[in-house]
């Protein structure tokens, strides 16, 4: 049975960061394939992300990547997607952060940015989060201890703060909003892709979620040779 579709009833926008890059979406686990291989894996990604977020009712939806990029990944972008470029690299909190606040500046009453090494998520994740973010400044998404798969944001100073760490790990994130006295609420606890220990790992997570990630599925099935070399 397909997810039923998430409904909301603010101006809400969410925003997808997107790589082409292996490195920036797979992390350690792109270097266990060639370059064709980790390609085709970085684009089921992106296909299968985007599948989970055309489910939300009510939100507009935005894809953002370097400017050099967005024309390839425009390609498997649907129709009702914003296509935006990013003014440094969009694994960057800067970048991330930069996003957030332009969407603000269109009067969205609240953001959410996916990062460009989260797994898909189904919609109703991404939806619960927006939710959060009404009673909160800033809203994250990821491991305890570890880096951020989603952060989110309601003005200004919160997207701002977003900006302001190295790094986009939970801890880092939290210590910025305690030092600027912004809230934080905690959206469901996600893995990265660069979590899994490797690509067999990665396997039995998209084996065990086929609705979520058919695409991912797809490519596993086609390449069972190359993963399992890769885990030896």
């Amino acid at each position: 049975m397909s997810e039923p579709r998430q409904r909301t009833t603010d101006r809400l926008a969410v925003v997808l960061l997107a790589s082409a890059e292996p490195a920036a979406v797979l992390g350690h686990l792109g270097r266990q394939l060639d370059a064709a291989g980790a390609n085709d894996l970085v684009r089921a990604r992106l296909v299968d992300t985007i599948s989970g977020l055309i489910r939300l009712d009510g939100v507009n939806l935005a894809i953002a990547a370097d400017a050099a990029e967005l024309p390839g990944l425009s390609r498997v972008v649907p129709s009702g997607f914003d296509l935006m470029t990013t003014d440094a690299p969009v694994t960057s909190p800067s970048a991330i952060a930069g996003t957030v606040r332009a969407l603000l500046d269109r009067r969205f009453a609240r953001v959410v940015a996916i990062l460009p090494g989260s797994v898909p998520l189904p919609a109703r994740i991404v939806a619960t989060a927006l939710a959060v973010g009404a009673s909160v400044d800033l809203t994250i998404g990821g491991m305890p201890g570890g880096r951020c798969y989603l952060v989110g944001a309601r003005d200004h100073q919160s997207a701002t703060a977003i900006g302001e760490g190295e790094e986009l790990s939970v801890a880092a994130v939290r210590l910025i909003a305690e030092q600027r006295g912004l809230t934080v609420g905690l959206a469901e606890p996600r893995r990265l892709l660069d979590d899994f220990s490797d690509l067999d790992a990665l396997r039995v997570f998209v084996e065990t979620n086929t609705e979520l990630c058919p695409e991912m599925w797809h490519w596993f099935s086609s390449n069972a040779a190359a993963v399992s070399g890769s885990s030896t």
